[in-house]
């Protein structure tokens, strides 16, 4: 355990990491932005008011009320049922990409797989049509802002638009009527039937599109990004027509899309042996937790072989990541495909990554199915894109 020199607790070791998460009496989730610091500037401050009614930033007995009718609305078997979408998806954008580096001699593989496969997945999971899939991912993206530990003022300005565009994006999409079930309208009867705030339905969908998107597109950027880096673990996976769960969380242990969650001390107590006052920030490393030693034998290894990793990506307890079985799902489903139909699949340019102080992600992943350019290398780059929403007004 590290103390900032401002206070601020460090947990590295899973360990740590793990009592946190599931205590969710004593470690609350902390606002980003004070209330008194939201600006004033109109959209933004409903964006970011929008976002701490949302379950991600509730604490009990309030976030118990909202989570419990969205889990009992996504049962196994409705995930199961979904699978053949996502594999119509992943096969119908590995082709796709094929065709691209046929066409060009390289292709995009954030672009042209992650972003879209990711953003089709969760659009067609709600009920929204897959062609809004496209112009929703810069808001998501933007709206993740608000999960940095230390946005800036730009940033968290195009993060409280992003939220404030997809709420009423959502609530639109909620008053069409629609021919077949939907997910959104699944969530707009429990509103309606239950003891839920008014416009609970758009801000879990809000939230899933946030999660679903992004930092799904980033895991599937990065998976195969460490696949190329690690032939022989790329070779098990061309082995396999659909991965099984310890690979997936092998993959997510490996290679990321969170590294930091935060919470606050509700009151004074001890964490690991160290002292806690209350109202102390504890910042979770759970990406340095997913290569502690004690959690795997070398850590530093991708092995694909290993039992599977009780990894701490998705979160855990009760606020553990309501998303992480329909994004298993895409790399279960994606990432065979993809390697079967390209086996010899290779960097062909720079690498762009999205480096965020929680979050890690990849703009840009330049592939071909040929040898290696001598050129190719890795670019960093970072911040936050604009929203984009005139493409949906």
């Amino acid at each position: 355990m590290i103390e900032t020199p401002d206070g601020v607790l460090l947990a590295t070791s899973h360990a740590a990491c793990g009592e946190v998460l599931r205590d969710a009496g004593q470690w609350l989730i902390p606002r980003p932005l004070p209330e008194r610091d939201v600006p004033p500037r109109r959209s933004m401050a409903y964006g970011v008011q929008e976002l701490y009614r949302m379950m991600v930033s509730l604490n009990a007995p309030a976030h118990a009320t909202q989570r419990q009718p969205a889990v009992r609305l996504m049962p196994r078997r409705a995930l199961s049922e979904f699978e053949p979408v996502i594999r119509h998806l992943a096969g119908e954008h590995v082709d796709s990409f094929e065709a691209e580096i046929g066409l060009r001699g390289r292709g995009d593989f954030a672009a042209t797989v992650a972003s879209s496969v990711a953003g089709k997945a969760l659009c067609g999971f709600l009920g929204l049509p897959h062609s809004d899939a496209a112009a929703l991912m810069e808001p998501s993206r933007a709206a993740l802002a608000l999960q940095e530990i230390s946005p800036g003022r730009a940033a968290l300005n195009e993060a409280g638009e992003a939220i404030a565009f997809l709420l009423e994006y959502l609530r639109r999409r909620l008053a069409e009527p629609s021919p077949a079930p939907r997910f959104i309208d699944a969530l707009a009867r429990a509103e309606t039937e239950g003891d839920l705030p008014e416009g609970y339905a758009a801000r879990v969908s809000v939230m899933l599109l946030v999660g679903g998107t992004s930092i799904s597109a980033n895991h599937l950027s990065s998976a195969v990004l460490a696949l190329i880096e690690h032939p022989q673990q790329a070779q098990i996976v061309r082995q396999e027509r659909t991965l099984a769960d310890s690979m997936v969380d092998e993959l997510l242990r490996y290679a990321p899309p969170i590294h930091v969650l935060q919470r606050q001390a509700a009151r004074d107590g001890v964490l690991c042996g160290h002292p806690v006052r209350a109202g102390q920030l504890v910042r979770l490393m759970v990406a340095a937790a997913s290569r502690d030693p004690a959690l795997t034998d070398n850590p530093e290894r991708l092995d694909l072989t290993r039992p599977r990793p009780r990894h701490l990506i998705f979160g855990l307890g009760s606020h553990y990541c309501l998303g992480a079985a329909l994004a298993r799902m895409e790399s279960a489903i994606l990432l065979p495909r993809l390697l079967a139909r390209m086996p010899q699949l290779t960097l062909a340019g720079e690498v762009a990554r999205r480096l965020g102080s929680a979050h890690r992600g990849i703009d840009r992943l330049p592939l071909t199915a040929g040898p290696p350019e001598p050129s190719s290398g890795v670019a960093l780059t970072a911040g936050i894109p604009a929203p984009g929403a005139e493409a949906l007004r």
